[in-house]
């Protein structure tokens, strides 16, 4: 995880507790007889303990039970320390080490809030953990397409340069642009959903593809593939997010072009009909295995298979061109045969 992952992760850590406090608990009296709470602490993790005045005396939990299988809630210590709204996610998380406590009590002004648990805490920074790994992976891949894109283009440059102090800028070039690749590929490896906020315009959908994919033309040319395109005629206008949506469609290309011979073609084709666009990127490489299809667009899949020069593959390509289209309520999906290659339909009905 990067330095500012880490840093707005601790951030959230040292957050207080106000957005994690169960106000929805179950309670039982003080004077209830221990053995009757087993029916409900099977299922619950704690209940809130109500005195002989109606108010709240405590909590008891499944710790508790362990400890004392007989008697009435009255007859034994089951205080714990409480916390305020205020008190921090770590405060709390060592307060609950200390005192071998999987609940505490949450107080404001001497005002009973509800309840904080080991549970709500995990499951939180667990999510706030998933959201920025994936932003951190996402960040790594973008940066791969230009990066591979500016290594084609110099490699096109050594052509029409003859000055060898020109050659020279080009070599070292081409080695800075490798190591960074190299780098970002190893970072995206060690590595291995919520949510960019996406930004809606309005866009035809033919001219965009057109412009995502000419920008193709260094990683084309890279490994000597041809991209060849039939593109309707007709406007399609249709609501994106522009930057994500080109980064889905570069995903697509890449992925056809890793899988692809050198010196092969690869057929991109737009059809619209009535309200719908589809979009076919056609290649004629090595193909889907039958038994690793079901997983192509799982994030980090165990189908990811090398390209055919070798170019190594995260496994995540697809999975946010999926989590993309999907969003901007479209279909992906693909047909393909072993040995022979594969064809991926993008679809979207206005």
């Amino acid at each position: 995880m990067s330095l500012t992952c880490v840093i707005s992760f601790l951030d959230k850590a040292c957050m207080n507790i106000s957005q994690l406090i169960d106000k929805n608990y179950y309670s039982c009296s003080i004077l209830q007889d221990m053995e009757g709470l087993f029916k409900f602490l099977k299922d619950s993790l704690y209940l809130v303990v109500i005195d002989k005045e109606l108010k709240v005396a405590g909590i008891v939990n499944q710790i508790d039970l362990i400890n004392h299988p007989t008697g009435r809630i009255i007859d034994f210590d089951f205080s714990k320390p409480s916390v305020s709204t205020e008190t921090s996610i770590v405060d709390v998380y060592n307060l609950m080490a200390s005192s071998c406590a999987n609940c505490l009590p949450v107080y404001d002004n001497m005002e009973f809030m509800g309840v904080i648990s080991i549970n709500h805490l995990s499951h939180y920074l667990l999510n706030q953990y998933k959201k920025h790994d994936l932003i951190y992976q996402r960040a790594i891949h973008d940066l791969r397409n230009p990066i591979s894109n500016i290594i084609g283009l110099n490699s096109l440059l050594e052509d029409s340069i003859q000055e060898p102090e020109n050659i020279e800028i080009i070599d070292l070039t081409k080695t800075a642009g490798n190591h960074a690749l190299e780098i970002l590929n190893k970072l995206l490896f060690i590595e291995k959903h919520e949510s960019d906020q996406y930004k809606l315009e309005i866009t035809d959908l033919n001219y965009f593809v057109r412009e995502c994919l000419t920008e193709l033309k260094g990683i084309l040319s890279n490994k000597q593939v041809q991209l060849l395109l039939s593109l309707s005629n007709e406007k399609f206008p249709y609501l994106i997010d522009r930057m994500h949506f080109k980064r889905a469609i570069h995903n697509v290309v890449s992925n056809a072009i890793k899988f692809s011979y050198p010196n092969g073609t690869i057929y991109g084709f737009t059809q619209i009909s009535g309200n719908t666009f589809t979009l076919k990127i056609v290649d004629s490489g090595i193909g889907i295995p039958l038994e690793k299809q079901l997983f192509v667009f799982d994030q980090f899949t165990e189908s990811s298979l090398p390209g055919t020069i070798g170019e190594s593959s995260t496994g995540l390509g697809l999975y946010l061109a999926k989590n993309c289209i999907e969003r901007l309520k479209g279909k992906i999906w693909f047909d393909s045969v072993e040995g022979q290659g594969t064809t991926f339909f993008v679809e979207f009905k206005a």
